[in-house]
């Protein structure tokens, strides 16, 4: 995978150039799958010993910087710092009143040789079509009782017929009541379109829907549609596939 480098409008204060650089993650890794990921990189480490590490670790760290430590870690140094203003110098800090502003911040400073050898992993692709505000779906999850279905790191995403789905990205938004608009499902190899429905939550950055319950079994790639106000159709496609 790679970073994706679009281009923004630049709205900064002080601009001299009418555009800024942006990247585009390829997906969002959450704690559990951060997990499950160093479980399966080779390490003879199960995932509930690193599961206890990490959790231990987590405690640790915040039970120190509380207690007012500054915390060097493996990726950088935690600390906290105290916000706010005074008229004279030995006026009174009260974070526990809200009108005064005063209050914490937790702070992060990565190390800078891991920083360095990240940046050096990067590789990157540029997004010419940025600019035209097209949908980006970026990460397909079936939802199921108690939670969201495991995802393997390659491979298609697999839904079930008549189960319901959550798509992460972004410009997803659309009106569900527009039947040219929408998710749809469009065969790999075939000319087949479905779109599907019963639309849960439709937002900028998450799209709740559910599958048909009569597609039929293939792979397929799935599709966002949305319109600008204008009426201009745009569309954007799930990177992974789809099975049925």
């Amino acid at each position: 995978m790679s970073l994706t480098i679009t281009s923004r409008a630049n709205t900064l204060i002080g601009r001299k150039k009418e555009w800024r650089f942006h990247v585009r993650h390829a997906g969002v890794i959450s704690f559990d799958a951060l997990m499950e990921e160093m479980a399966h990189s080779g390490s003879s480490a199960g995932l509930p010993d690193i599961a206890r590490v990490l959790m231990l670790y987590r405690q640790t760290v915040s039970r120190l910087v509380s207690d007012g430590y500054f915390v060097r870690g493996p990726l950088g140094d935690h600390y906290l710092s105290a916000v706010g203003t005074a008229r004279k110098a030995d006026d009174r800090f009260m974070p526990t009143r809200p009108s005064s502003g005063h209050g914490y911040r937790l702070r992060f400073r990565p190390d800078r040789s891991v920083e360095a050898g990240i940046i050096k992993g990067v590789s990157f692709k540029r997004d010419h079509d940025a600019s035209r505000r097209n949908p980006h779906p970026q990460m397909l999850e079936q939802i199921h009782a108690g939670g969201a279905a495991p995802q393997a790191a390659d491979g298609p995403t697999v839904l079930s017929n008549g189960a319901y789905a959550r798509l992460h990205g972004t410009l997803l938004g659309f009106d569900p009541a527009d039947e040219s608009l929408g998710v749809f499902l469009m065969e790999r190899y075939g000319s087949g379109a479905l779109r599907c429905g019963q639309y849960a939550s439709v937002k900028p950055s998450l799209v709740i829907f559910g599958i048909p319950a009569d597609a039929p079994a293939g792979d397929y790639d799935l599709v966002v549609r949305t319109s600008t106000k204008a009426g201009t159709i745009r569309s954007g496609v799930l990177p992974s596939s789809t099975h049925l």
